[in-house]
């Protein structure tokens, strides 16, 4: 049923989160992998729906993020940003998450 997530950046740089549904076929190694590698993850959404917040530094993101949580379905949660060019993409650093609903 109806999900709400907000956001409060704990760490010291500033951070998102990206939410969307996975599509069911999409095993969940594949799904971490190709986050983390920013490879072709279009494809894992069954469409192009999803959401964004993002807070600096201490901060908790005024708005929040409502989902229809659906029975059965995973949901990826992650940051893709980058502290500096030189510097890894936040998701190869870790910050992904799936959450699967039951």
């Amino acid at each position: 049923g109806p999900t709400a997530f907000s956001f409060t950046n704990h760490g010291t740089v500033l951070h998102e989160i990206q939410l969307f549904q996975l599509r069911p076929e999409i095993p969940r190694d594949s799904a971490v992998h190709y986050l983390s590698t920013l490879a072709a993850t279009d494809s894992l959404a069954p469409d192009a729906a999803g959401s964004v917040l993002w807070a600096p530094a201490g901060v908790t993101a005024h708005e929040r993020i409502l989902v229809e949580a659906t029975s059965g379905r995973t949901y990826a949660v992650f940051c893709q940003f980058q502290d500096a060019d030189s510097l890894p993409f936040h998701t190869k650093l870790g910050m992904i998450a799936l959450i699967h609903v039951d």
